[in-house]
């Protein structure tokens, strides 16, 4: 009976282990997928996102949290006898109104509380509904520290010239895109600008970082090519934008649909001048 029990709590051993591995937090940019399936009691598709950003040229920085609860239609409901808290710090609920009666609620993390979000930490929200006691919602572990120090790049380049950039010290994959932005001129001097965007055709997708193929310390070549004048204009702003992501856990029973994000993007701007100048 003892060998029995024995190879029974082996055997439980190891299926712990097994559930253990599958729910760990994820941390490369190609997991972090929606879920598939409804929890047993869920009532709210979530979209938890929390994500630092930086911007240059001009040059901007911004640490937010934001919660959307949608109901089993996907449609943003109203929910003021919830509240949240990230590690303790209570989450601000909002409602912003849209065009006509249209209402847009959500939770946030106030702005002198998200300047003190940091990098490589992890973070529980909790939920609490009117005067309850709190209960776990969601863990998640921010991306490793990541600085536009550790790149580098011309701030204005001449389009006859691949443009190379380079980086150093990445400690985790990032996704990096880049598209651009064109100026069209017609015969009476006006211009129009089309600025492009992640959904361009022409967007360039590249993975950047440490893994068994890439270093942390890497190059990347935009060909002059890309950098040419078409019907669509002269090129005159390479944009390039460098996100690492990590999947949190829902420890709270949620719809399909629902996302746990961790992001840390850094946005560069090139401007691209004509011809030889420089």
């Amino acid at each position: 009976m003892s060998f029995v029990l024995a190879v029974a709590a082996l055997l439980a051993a190891i299926a712990l282990a097994w559930v253990w591995q599958g729910s760990r937090t994820k941390e490369h940019p190609d997991e972090t997928a929606a879920t598939t399936k409804d929890d047993a009691g869920a009532e709210w598709q979530a979209e938890v996102e929390l994500d630092q950003l930086s911007e240059t040229q001009p040059d901007y920085e911004r640490k937010r949290l934001k919660i959307v609860l949608r109901n089993a239609k996907g449609k943003e409901t109203e929910t003021p006898e919830v509240s949240f808290e990230l590690n303790g710090q209570p989450l601000e609920y909002r409602v912003s109104q849209g065009n006509y009666y249209d209402r847009h609620p959500y939770y946030r993390l106030r702005e002198d509380n998200a300047s003190a979000l940091a990098a490589d930490t992890d973070y529980t929200l909790a939920l609490r509904r009117n005067q309850n006691t709190p209960s776990s919602f969601a863990r998640l572990r921010t991306p490793a520290p990541m600085s536009p120090a550790q790149f580098e790049l011309p701030v204005r380049h001449a389009s006859h010239r691949d443009l190379v950039f380079t980086w150093k010290g990445l400690r985790q994959q990032a996704d990096l895109l880049i598209y651009k932005t064109h100026t069209l001129s017609d015969g009476q001097g006006n211009q129009s600008i089309e600025a492009g965007g992640p959904y361009a055709v022409d967007a360039l997708r590249h993975r950047i970082g440490p893994n068994e193929q890439s270093l942390r310390e890497g190059r990347y070549v935009i060909p002059a090519s890309y950098l040419a004048a078409s019907a669509a204009g002269d090129v005159t702003r390479i944009t390039i934008e460098v996100e690492a992501a990590n999947r949190g856990q829902f420890l709270h029973p949620v719809l399909k649909g629902s996302t746990l994000t961790a992001k840390r993007k850094i946005v560069f701007r090139v401007e691209v001048v004509e011809g030889r100048e420089k």
